[in-house]
């Protein structure tokens, strides 16, 4: 374990890689902002970081987390880079779960996408289940793209999937950002409740 305190990003890091050899690691970040955990992989597991320190310069934003990975190499943390030294970083969303109060079965009729301008392909997939963890691990029941032509908004899509939980999860390996997502819900009603 290695934890890092991360001027730039108001948070710190928490490493926790295996040292029985280069395995796939799952480490946290720690957002003081937000009071939030999040969770990161690297895509080159040779990646991960066996050492790291905050290298302080002389002002706030020469002070850099520096992390030394298993091929040897000493990188830093840059926020705004758009690969991990040649690998693509994957990043995705998940937005939901859509409830009603009484848990009856809603469908999701339509949706449409507004991307920020310059944002890269986002891809988007629709999870539907009984229960929120059935639906969030889930295979999805309907997949398309995103881009950010036409100023960023996307046609309107038919999604037609009906569930007592239904998540939209956004994914992309490129930098986007989204500027919002309109969903036409409508519930099915006590009717339904009786079958389930």
């Amino acid at each position: 374990l290695t934890m890092v305190w991360d001027d730039g990003a108001q948070g710190m890091h928490l490493f926790v890689t295996r040292t029985a050899g280069p395995y796939p690691s799952v480490h946290l970040f720690y957002e003081a902002r937000t009071n939030a955990w999040f969770t990161l992989k690297f895509g080159n597991r040779m990646h991960n970081p066996l050492c790291a320190v905050v290298f302080d310069g002389n002002t706030p934003t020469d002070r850099k987390v520096i992390v030394g990975s298993w091929d040897g190499y000493l990188r830093y943390l840059d926020p705004f880079a758009t690969d991990d030294d040649g690998t693509p970083i994957e990043s995705s969303v998940v937005i939901g779960p859509l409830l009603t109060n009484s848990l009856d079965k809603i469908m999701a009729t339509e949706m449409q996408g507004i991307l920020g301008e310059g944002s890269g392909t986002v891809r988007y997939d629709i999870l539907v289940g009984r229960t929120p963890q059935e639906a969030l691990d889930s295979t999805p029941t309907l997949t398309g793209y995103w881009n950010a032509e036409s100023s960023g908004r996307n046609y309107t899509v038919p999604v037609n999937r009906d569930g007592y939980a239904i998540y939209l999860k956004l994914s992309a390996t490129t930098p986007w950002a989204l500027e919002s997502v309109k969903m036409a819900v409508r519930g099915l009603g006590p009717v339904l409740r009786k079958g389930a």
